[in-house]
């Protein structure tokens, strides 16, 4: 699909064009945080070692989707210590930067613009992390969706291919996930599709003017 053709295709997932599902894994018990995992084709804990399923990273991604009200405050501690152990480094990173993000950030189109497109994540990715960014993806995970959009983005381990960075990065986006809306956002008006760009920036004002009133009306 040549770039000049996307505008209709990223419309249609702007307004959420496509299928739900809800098949967790990793843990039987666990309950639904957000859908941070789900589809029919995700992997096990058979599809990782012993060192990883019992890193820090791993213990934190258990917290976090465990914990319905407040999982990043149970992940941040593992995460942080994920940082220190190189097998794991980027994906606590990753979710770091997920459970810091703040929801109430407000984009403008000045801080939105082509020369303010920089990357937070790292590209010196252990097998594994990459393994585990990619299969993610597939399960609807908005965190490694952002994470495999910008690796698209830069062509870094895997070939570079923009449609492919702004479908995982729309797949994230349409999750209300605030990190990759503004790179989708950053993204589409680097290429010059400024129309679909002021809809994403418009949902997103929406989105966080809804977590603002939420905020408000809890106080």
């Amino acid at each position: 699909m040549p770039i000049k053709n996307i505008t209709l295709w990223l419309i249609l997932f702007l307004f959420g064009c496509g299928n739900e599902h809800s098949d967790h894994v990793f843990n039987d018990n666990q309950p639904d945080a957000g859908a941070l995992v789900s589809l029919k084709s995700c992997p096990t804990t058979t599809d990782y070692d012993d060192d990883f399923l019992t890193s820090h990273f791993f213990e934190g991604w258990q917290a976090l989707n465990q914990n319905q009200s407040d999982g990043c405050s149970a992940a941040i501690p593992y995460f942080m210590d994920g940082v220190d152990d190189a097998n794991v480094s980027q994906l606590s990173s990753l979710y770091l930067e997920y459970c810091k993000a703040d929801a109430s950030e407000h984009y403008s189109n000045e801080q939105s613009s082509p020369e303010q497109v920089e990357s937070t994540l790292e590209l010196n990715l252990e097998y594994v992390e990459l393994k585990w960014i990619v299969e993610l993806s597939s399960c609807d995970s908005k965190v490694e969706q952002y994470a495999l959009g910008i690796l698209f983005l830069q062509g870094h381990l895997i070939p570079q291919d923009m449609e492919k960075a702004l479908f995982y990065l729309t797949m994230s986006a349409r999750q209300e996930y605030v990190n990759a809306q503004q790179k989708l956002i950053e993204t589409l008006y680097l290429i010059g599709e400024d129309q679909v760009a002021e809809m994403w920036l418009e949902r997103s004002q929406e989105a966080i003017n809804k977590i603002d009133t939420q905020t408000f009306t809890h106080i």
